[in-house]
C-alpha cells in the first residue's frame, strides 16, 4: 500500500530528518571538532545530537524516494507515465528551494568575503572541519552548473553550500529509478506479448489438426479407413510377406 504524502507522522519524521541535517551542518561551523572540545556532559550530549546528519540525510532521502517511487509506479501500471511532466515535476520542486538557496549564498558568500575574509569559516580553520569557504567557487559556470544538479559531479559545489552533492545525486537517482522501472515494465510486457503469441499459435495448431482430423473423418466415412487394413492388398501385400507364410493375411 503506498503512503499519501500528507501522511502525518511520516512527515513529521521527515521534518525531523531535516532539523538534524541542519544541525549538522551548523555545528561544522560554528562548533570546533569533538576532540577539542571540552568532553563533560552537557558537550557529549550536544555533539551527539548533532553527530547523526548522515544517517538524518540517509532517512531523508529513504522517505522521499518511498513517495517519488510510489507515484511513478502506479503512473507506470496505469500507463500515464511521461517523461516530460516526471522530470518537470522533479525538476521545479528541487527548484523551488535550490534556486532561491543559490541566489543567497551567492550574496552571502560575496559579503563574507569582502568584509569578513579574516573568519575561521572563511579561511578554513582545521579546529573547524577544514572548510575553506573563501576558496569555494561562486562564478557563473559552477552557479548554472549546481541549477542543473551537476554540483559534485561535473562542477564544484558552489560557494559555501558544500553539500549540495547531495541534491545532485537526489535528481539523478529519480532518473536512474525511473529507467529501471521503465525497463522492467517493457522487459515484462515483452515476455507477455511473447507468451501469448506462443499460446495463440498452439491453440492455432490445435485447432487445424482438428479441422484436418475432421475433414479426413467426413472424407471416407471413418477413421478406420486409413489403417492398412482397408488399403487395397497390392499395397499391403509385402507386408504380409514379411510376417511370413504362416501369418494370415487379412
Amino acid at each position: 500500500m503506498l503512503v499519501s504524502a500528507d501522511n502525518g507522522p511520516i512527515n513529521i519524521l521527515r521534518t525531523v530528518a531535516a532539523l538534524f541535517v541542519v544541525l549538522g551542518h551548523a555545528r561544522t561551523l560554528l562548533l570546533v571538532d569533538y576532540d577539542n572540545a571540552p568532553h563533560n556532559g552537557a558537550q557529549v550530549a550536544l555533539y551527539g545530537v548533532t553527530a547523526i546528519g548522515h544517517q538524518a540525510v540517509v532517512v531523508f532521502f529513504v522517505l522521499s524516494g518511498y513517495w517519488v517511487g510510489g507515484s511513478l509506479l502506479r503512473k507506470a501500471r496505469q500507463g500515464r507515465f511521461s517523461w516530460p511532466s516526471y522530470l518537470a515535476d522533479r525538476t521545479t520542486r528541487l527548484w523551488v528551494v535550490l534556486v532561491p538557496a543559490l541566489v543567497l549564498t551567492l550574496a552571502l558568500d560575496a559579503i563574507g568575503r569582502r568584509y569578513f575574509g579574516a573568519m575561521t569559516a572563511c579561511v578554513g580553520d582545521p579546529r573547524y572541519g577544514g572548510v575553506a569557504l573563501d576558496q569555494r567557487p561562486i562564478d557563473g559556470l559552477t552557479f548554472f552548473g549546481n541549477v542543473f544538479f551537476m554540483g559534485g559531479i561535473r562542477v564544484p559545489t558552489f560557494g559555501s553550500i558544500t553539500a549540495l552533492w547531495s541534491l545532485g545525486f537526489e535528481f539523478w537517482m529519480y532518473v536512474i529509478a525511473a529507467i529501471i522501472l521503465l525497463s522492467f515494465f517493457v522487459l515484462r510486457s515483452s515476455f507477455a506479448g511473447a507468451a501469448g503469441s506462443f499460446s495463440s499459435s498452439s491453440r492455432l495448431a490445435q485447432r487445424f489438426s482438428s479441422v484436418i482430423a475432421f475433414s479426413s473423418t467426413s472424407q471416407f466415412g471413418s477413421s478406420e479407413l486409413w489403417s492398412p487394413r482397408a488399403l487395397p492388398a497390392s499395397i499391403h501385400g509385402p507386408t504380409a510377406s514379411i510376417r511370413g507364410p504362416c501369418s494370415p493375411c487379412v
